[in-house]
């Protein structure tokens, strides 16, 4: 004693007994049996975390927390504000502010090399503070090289990714630094990748906003990206291209910032968009497409006549209810609650066409 016992897998559970060889020859009883687990060894890249192999509310296995401040700490939950499925969570604390610790496995990376790391990250309507880290060793004390601080946020989700590159080889670790005001709510990341940095990454974070009849935004990320960008639409189904060129049904627009205008759409209509990186210009080719992202354009608005009628109605009194003196379907309704001047004259406009006087008395 004592025997060394190789060839073993990490982060695997074993049990060993002992028996003496006696004279004869003959065995003496087992001893009682020593339980013990290996530690878990790096991992190489690519590498992809969704939380579905996890029994909650405990981590994956090789994911560690710690939880710096003594109270709540980071778990896992069957459902998250991320999507379906399960997730990580810090959880709502009504009187500790957050300073927890979520860590990653170990990972062998090489320096020099740069890495790309995605997850997606949510909070639920309150202010939610998260920053991002990575060491040689999943303590506070080893995350020494900030990747990103999202500072705080309160709506989500958000799918990100940022690049980063260890100046020299060995096992690193990523740590999710949750660090939150107490009483907040619940803050989540899920979906987590880590990967070497393509030649030509692919952005990231695409969603639509502020979508009219007749056109939408399209926001995007491109950490890393020295290209151009390209978006493409179409209807609902197209298929698109795979270089600067329109797929069959696209339209693309090159040179695209976030967030990009599109224009000329149809009402009432289904469309898909996808985002690629135009990495040509270095001899790299393209980005792969992002993901489909898809959006329905409302109905137009109604048409109003050119000629809207003219004039001021004089309101004697509150409240008052009427409909005939409108031309294009909407009611005018001057209310107690929207006209509230104690003396003197205000101006409602609750209609298209008229402009409406209420005179209250001298109390």
């Amino acid at each position: 004693s004592p025997v060394t016992i190789t060839g073993l897998s990490g982060n695997t559970a074993y049990q060993v007994y002992v028996r003496q060889v006696c004279p004869g020859p003959d065995y003496s009883e087992n001893s009682s049996v020593a339980a013990f687990t290996t530690a878990c060894t790096a991992l190489n890249v690519p590498y992809t975390q969704n939380f579905e192999s996890a029994v909650t509310p405990a981590m994956p296995s090789c994911w560690t927390v710690e939880n710096v401040n003594g109270s709540n700490t980071w778990i896992t939950n069957s459902t998250t504000n991320i999507g379906t499925g399960k997730g990580a969570r810090y959880p709502w604390n009504g009187s500790t502010a957050a300073d927890d610790w979520m860590y990653s496995p170990g990972f062998n990376l090489v320096g020099g090399t740069s890495y790309t790391l995605s997850y997606d990250y949510s909070a639920n309507g309150y202010d939610e503070a998260l920053e991002v880290y990575y060491g040689t060793s999943a303590v506070s004390a080893s995350m020494a090289t900030l990747i990103v601080d999202h500072g705080t946020f309160d709506d989500g989700p958000h799918s990100v990714s940022y690049t980063f590159t260890p100046a020299t080889s060995g096992v690193y670790y990523i740590g999710w630094h949750a660090y939150s005001d107490a009483d907040m709510f619940n803050l989540e990341v899920d979906n987590i990748g880590l990967m070497e940095t393509p030649s030509c990454p692919i952005p990231a974070g695409v969603s639509v906003s502020g979508t009219t009849h007749n056109s939408t935004n399209v926001n995007f990320t491109c950490s890393g990206c020295t290209g151009s960008i390209i978006v493409e639409y179409g209807a609902t189904g197209f298929t698109p291209g795979t270089d600067d060129n329109a797929g069959v049904g696209g339209t693309v627009i090159t040179g695209a910032v976030s967030p990009q205008a599109i224009t000329g759409l149809s009402a009432s209509t289904g469309y898909d968009v996808y985002v690629r990186q135009d990495c040509s210009g270095d001899a790299n080719g393209y980005s792969p497409n992002t993901a489909v992202v898809s959006f329905t354009t409302p109905a137009p608005p109604p048409e109003c006549p050119g000629s809207l009628g003219a004039g001021v109605v004089n309101v004697s009194s509150l409240p008052y209810l009427v409909t005939g003196q409108t031309n294009c379907g909407f009611g005018n309704n001057v209310t107690s609650s929207n006209v509230t001047v104690a003396c003197g004259s205000t101006s409602y406009y609750g209609a298209e066409d008229r402009t409406y006087i209420f005179t209250a008395p001298v109390t």
